[in-house]
C-alpha cells in the first residue's frame, strides 16, 4: 500500500500557491462529510495577499486546509489552514468565486508536482479569448470563450 502523497499540490507548506489542493471536513445531520477544491490565483486586495477558489465550493466563513483526502487510506493528510473564505458567491448568473484570507501565500501558481510559475500581472481579456482553468481534479481543460454580457 502507497503511503501519503508528500508533493505539491496535494501537500505543501508555505506560503501556500495557486495550485494547491484545499481540503475540509463537515458534519451534517450526524453524517461527517469530506470536501475538496483547487486553490486559485494569489492576488492583492486592500494590501494584503488574498487566494481565489470557487465559490460553489463552501459559504462564507467556511475554513481551509491545505491538504487531501486519501479515498483508499480514508484519511485527511494537511499541512495546516490554507485560509477562511471570507467572500463567495455563485449561481443564478454571478460569477463562481471565493476569496479566501489565509497566513502565507505566495504569488505562484504549481504548472507540475516540481514546477510552478510567478504571477507577475494581470490583464483583461478581449471577446472570444479562449478560457482555460487548470484545477487539482479536472487538470488542465480548455473550452468555451470570453465575452461580454
Amino acid at each position: 500500500m502507497a503511503g501519503p502523497v508528500t508533493s505539491p499540490p496535494l501537500i505543501d507548506s508555505t506560503p501556500y500557491y495557486g495550485g494547491d489542493r484545499l481540503v475540509r471536513t463537515y458534519s451534517s445531520g450526524g453524517t461527517t462529510y469530506v470536501q475538496q477544491c483547487t486553490a486559485g490565483g494569489v492576488y492583492t486586495s486592500g494590501g494584503t495577499l488574498k487566494m481565489s477558489t470557487a465559490g460553489h465550493c463552501g459559504p462564507t466563513g467556511t475554513v481551509w486546509l491545505q491538504g487531501y483526502f486519501d479515498a483508499a487510506a480514508q484519511q485527511v493528510y494537511y499541512t495546516g489552514t490554507m485560509g477562511n473564505t471570507i467572500a463567495s458567491q455563485y449561481g443564478g448568473g454571478a460569477i463562481d468565486a471565493a476569496m479566501l484570507s489565509g497566513n502565507s501565500y505566495a504569488p505562484s501558481i504549481w504548472t507540475s508536482a516540481t514546477s510552478s510559475l510567478p504571477v507577475v500581472g494581470q490583464a483583461a481579456v478581449g471577446n472570444g479569448t479562449q478560457i482555460c482553468s487548470d484545477g487539482s481534479f479536472t487538470g488542465f481543460v480548455c473550452g468555451g470563450t470570453s465575452g461580454s454580457r
